[in-house]
Formats: C-alpha cells, sequence, structure tokens
C-alpha cells in the first residue's frame, strides 16, 4: 500500500483498516519485471503484475483511511500505484507466483532514517486472526 502521514494514533489507523484489510486479503498475483525505486533508483523492487484484487485492496484501504490521511508522492498513488516488493537478496523473479496473505501497518520514520522500521499492527484474512498488534514498541 501507499505510503500516508496522519496525525492519528497507529491504534486509530488501524481500526479503520480493521473492515477493509481482513475480508480482501489471501489472493494470488504474479511477479513482474525488476525495476529500481527511490529517489536515486537505488532501491531494487520486483513490480507485481496487474491483479483487479490487489487494485481492490489498494483502493478500499485508501477509502477506509478517508482524507484525514495526507499522501506524499500523489505520482505513486492511486491510480499510478505500482505495487512491488523489495528485493532483499535473491528470492522473487519474474513469473513467480506469490500469496498476498498480510497486510501490516508500519512506521516507516522520517527523513529516511536508517533506524528499523517498527511493525504496529498485522491483518490476515478472515479465517485467520483479524489483526495481532505489535508485542513491543507500539505507539499508545
Amino acid at each position: 500500500m501507499d505510503r500516508f502521514d496522519t496525525r492519528e494514533t497507529a491504534k486509530f489507523a488501524s481500526a479503520r483498516l480493521d473492515g477493509v484489510l481482513p475480508v480482501r486479503l489471501g489472493f494470488g498475483v504474479r511477479v513482474g519485471a525488476d525495476a529500481q525505486f527511490g529517489h536515486d533508483a537505488s532501491v531494487p523492487v520486483s513490480l507485481v503484475e496487474p491483479e483487479p484484487a490487489l487494485r481492490r485492496l489498494h483502493a478500499a484501504a485508501l477509502e477506509a483511511l478517508g482524507a484525514q490521511v495526507h499522501l506524499p508522492g500523489a505520482q505513486h498513488n492511486r491510480s499510478n500505484y505500482r505495487p512491488h516488493a523489495t528485493r532483499a537478496g535473491e528470492g522473487l523473479r519474474p513469473g513467480d507466483p506469490a500469496m498476498i496473505r498480510q497486510a501490516a501497518l508500519v512506521d516507516m520514520l522520517r527523513n529516511n532514517d536508517p533506524r528499523p522500521r517498527r511493525v504496529l499492527a498485522v491483518w490476515e484474512p478472515v479465517q485467520g486472526p483479524i489483526r495481532r498488534p505489535c508485542r513491543r514498541g507500539c505507539p499508545r
């Protein structure tokens, strides 16, 4: 999903996504071409081939978050969203199948801060737990 900024708490943003994400997770996609993202094209990614279920998930999550969130970089949002997986070593190859089994709310930190990112919440398909809050380090 897109990066977004909000003044709301993580708990409030998570609650907005609770009714949207679990019912839309659990579908397959196919890995597409390799690409380079980032302002200096230094982040290797694998694009995801167009998949209607992923577009619906994306649109529903943005709608649930509402107008109170700021979406930086409009060229990468909504209809211009380019689904991808950041590559960390070997793994995904063009044409590989993959499953979208989870969604996460992640604190990305500001200004490319090198500290590890924090997972604030994780959602799984309806047949699994609806949302697992993070274990440590969650903002209250």
